[in-house]
């Protein structure tokens, strides 16, 4: 199974120059924002599967923040594409570095739901992807159901009853993902909230 991992290390440097932001009634415009995203995410491939946002703390251990998917069930994105869409439609999560949760969600009227939503993954250190090429369409909802109960994310809070019985793919991807966390252990760098 195919797995890797995203650094968001290079899209909080964009965000410590522009740290001005969220001081605006108007959308932010951050320059060099879209492209840097682009960048972190080169290495991601067009192809479905699942990604599990998650930071790994000062003593370097992992916390789940969002677990998602990509091109399976509702998705119709890549993980490329859907990894893209969240960090550029959902940028606000990064500016909790430099401010509050509050100033962040009332910076303006229009989008409060959506920065609501966003600020439920600050903290993240990186985005972790599996590619699932062969899971199929009807094995979907229970491995995610699965895999969100085994992973306990904070920011997923629609959760469904997984099956009785785990499910042999939902096995397969936790095991990809422990293999990345454990592999970045000893690089990675915990990012402090204001």
């Amino acid at each position: 199974m195919k797995a890797g991992l995203v650094d968001l290390k290079p899209i909080y440097q964009v965000v410590r120059v522009n740290p001005k932001c969220y001081d605006f009634n108007e959308r932010p415009k951050v320059p060099g924002y879209r492209k840097q995203a682009e960048q972190v995410v080169a290495q991601v491939p067009p192809v479905k599967g699942v990604y599990l946002w998650g930071r790994y703390d000062r003593h370097r251990y992992w916390s789940s923040i969002y677990f998602g998917l990509a091109g399976l069930g509702e998705t119709k994105y890549s993980l490329k594409s859907r990894l893209l869409e969240e960090l550029t439609d959902e940028k606000s999560c990064f500016w909790r570095i430099l401010r509050r949760e509050k100033h962040i969600i009332n910076a303006r009227e229009d989008g409060r739901q959506a920065r609501t939503r966003a600020v439920r993954k600050a903290g993240a250190t990186h985005i972790i992807w599996v590619a699932t090429p062969k899971l199929r369409k009807r094995q979907v909802r229970e491995v995610e159901a699965d895999l969100i109960e085994a992973l306990n994310p904070r920011a997923n809070v629609v959760r469904k009853t997984p099956p009785s019985k785990i499910q042999t793919e939902a096995t397969a991807i936790y095991n990809a993902f422990r293999k990345v966390i454990h592999a970045h252990r000893d690089t990675a760098c915990p990012v402090h909230l204001k």
